[in-house]
């Protein structure tokens, strides 16, 4: 039996995403929330695990959600998600640059 290896999706510097842990599949979890100022897309799963989820926020525009906009507060992002059925758990996702290090 040959099993091939996922790839994990590219995170870009800049671009918000949160990790969903929750068993529901990523078209229910996104048919779930309600339409408001941002949308998320499905980007894969966190490796192999079963029921973790990594998501893009972006306004419908397409423009980029700010971080405190991502944030736990009353109408964020975030607890809008954990409102969610079958939600267990929201943690917004760091991008950052790796420093290259020197050959000498």
């Amino acid at each position: 039996m040959s099993t091939q290896a996922k790839i994990p999706p590219a995170l870009q510097p800049g671009l918000s995403y949160i990790h969903i842990t929750s068993p529901q599949p990523p078209d229910q979890i996104q048919a779930a929330i309600p339409k408001k100022d941002w949308e998320i897309k499905y980007l894969g799963p966190v490796g192999e695990l079963d029921g973790e989820h990594i998501f893009e926020v972006r306004k419908p525009s397409g423009e980029v959600v700010k971080r405190d906009e991502l944030a736990e507060g009353a109408g964020g992002v975030v607890s809008v998600l954990k409102g969610v059925q079958g939600v267990k758990a929201v943690k917004v996702l760091e991008t950052k640059q790796r420093a290259k290090r020197s050959e000498f």
